[in-house]
């Protein structure tokens, strides 16, 4: 009887395809790079996510923004949108004996706005252990984020030792903030795919299994200063508008915007290095959500790798 494959779709959010030098190393693990693709259909990443999840236009799935839409709305619009479609090919390979993942970077692409995966996974992008990972987990599903209530919830089940591990990790990220703001530390550059890495080196997974992961490293933030995205965001905006950006901004911009994306490159390939073992049987993916970022340059989405 023939296996049925694995499939990994391995999303570099917010990758331009002529940012995406280093890519060519997967040839060695047998890739192809197809200089046809292109991004989906959408200039943003729900939709966009939702479009190669589900085969659909957004015209079709109408999953995306739209005037007077805010974000809670948008939550359930997808929540709900993913669930009348079955939640695509999530839910196909699911019903066809398929062990399903969703590992993510990105709060789009979850379980909160639908992506519904057997195995559900959003890592923030600054963690320093896999230990603080699962602590993270019981701060968001336990405790709603409430870092107070996880503490106490921590020492009310005598477990001491997470609480001031968790204190712990709390100073360390507050420390590292301030360092960031004397820029001794670069808090842009990694989120969340090294811890991606080790998780994905650690998985013993059921085959078959259908896996989608999201990782942010070619995503905004790119200033040091600017961790929030308040003067990207309003940078952009001018720029959308005509009401013109200065030349520094826009080199240095272009400037930071290389360095994340070729960090992101580095990371893409270690997160295939670490599913090598199942690359005989597995269609793997590798492509972005979006052609990338608006730099002031004039270029189009063109595709990804």
């Amino acid at each position: 009887m023939m296996r049925r494959p694995n499939v990994v779709i391995l999303i570099i959010d917010t990758l331009r395809e002529d940012y995406s030098q280093g890519l060519e190393r997967l040839g060695d693990l047998g890739f192809v790079r197809y200089e046809n693709a292109i991004a989906p259909p959408a200039p943003w990443t729900l939709p966009s996510h939702v479009s190669m999840i589900t085969g659909q236009y957004p015209s079709q799935h109408q999953i995306h923004e739209a005037y007077n839409v805010g974000l809670e709305e948008l939550v359930n619009i997808s929540r709900e949108g993913m669930q009348r479609l079955g939640y695509g090919v999530l839910g196909e390979l699911r019903d066809y004996g398929y062990e399903t993942y969703v590992i993510s970077a990105n709060p789009f692409v979850s379980q909160d706005f639908g992506f519904k995966a057997m195995n559900n996974m959003l890592i923030p992008g600054r963690l320093y252990s896999l230990f603080h990972f699962r602590l993270y987990n019981v701060l968001v599903h336990e405790y709603g984020r409430d870092s107070i209530r996880t503490f106490l919830g921590l020492l009310n089940r005598d477990n001491v030792r997470d609480a001031l591990v968790k204190i712990g990790h709390s100073l360390r990220y507050y420390i590292d903030v301030f360092l960031n703001g004397l820029k001794l530390l670069d808090l842009t550059m990694e989120k969340g795919s090294r811890t991606m890495v080790k998780i994905l080196n650690g998985l013993k997974l059921s085959e078959p299994f259908f896996m989608v992961v999201n990782m942010m490293e070619a995503h905004s933030p790119y200033f040091p200063n600017d961790l929030n995205d308040k003067l990207y965001n309003s940078a952009i905006a001018d720029w959308i508008l005509g009401r013109g950006v200065s030349d520094g901004y826009l080199r240095e911009l272009r400037f930071r915007y290389g360095i994340h994306a070729r960090y992101a490159v580095d990371r893409a390939v270690e997160i295939v290095r670490a599913l090598s073992r199942y690359l005989d049987n597995t269609l793997f993916i590798v492509t972005s959500d979006h052609g990338g970022e608006l730099l002031g340059d004039g270029a189009s989405v063109t595709g990804t790798s």
